[in-house]
């Protein structure tokens, strides 16, 4: 795939899930970094413009 890096919510970092999923992906040289909060900008907002986008060019 290509895929050397992963991008998580800094609210994710040190968490027991994500700390399993780093040392899982590290087996395939892929990193997990986190991104800090970004504020006024609502993730849930961007992806649903982007679904929305999508399905209307179908």
């Amino acid at each position: 795939m290509g895929v050397n890096k992963v991008v998580v919510g800094g609210q994710w970092q040190n968490s027991e899930r994500w700390n399993e999923a780093a040392d899982a992906l590290q087996a395939y040289d892929i990193d997990v970094m986190f991104a800090p909060q970004t504020p006024n900008i609502s993730s849930s907002g961007i992806k649903k413009k982007i679904i929305t986008s999508y399905s209307d060019s179908l």
